[in-house]
């Protein structure tokens, strides 16, 4: 093999290296974040108390801001 022969390889698989691991920090970066509350029958059921008496939360139905993902992952 004659030296281009060899350099245009070495280019090849640089390049493909570079592509791979640009490509995993990019995920590693970029990757969702994924948030989940807590379930709502859980918390209409729960009874908390402090010093003024017992009282329960009430779910509500809230935006989420843009750019962000909710999954059910149940």
């Amino acid at each position: 093999m004659s030296w281009n022969e060899w350099t245009m390889i070495e280019i090849l698989i640089s390049i493909m290296f570079g592509v791979i691991v640009g490509m995993f920090i990019g995920y590693m970066m970029f990757k969702n974040v994924l948030y989940k509350g807590p379930d709502s029958n859980e918390v209409i059921m729960e009874t908390n108390e402090d010093n003024t008496g017992k009282y329960k939360w009430e779910p509500m139905i809230t935006l989420c801001p843009i750019g962000t993902v909710h999954l059910d992952l149940d």
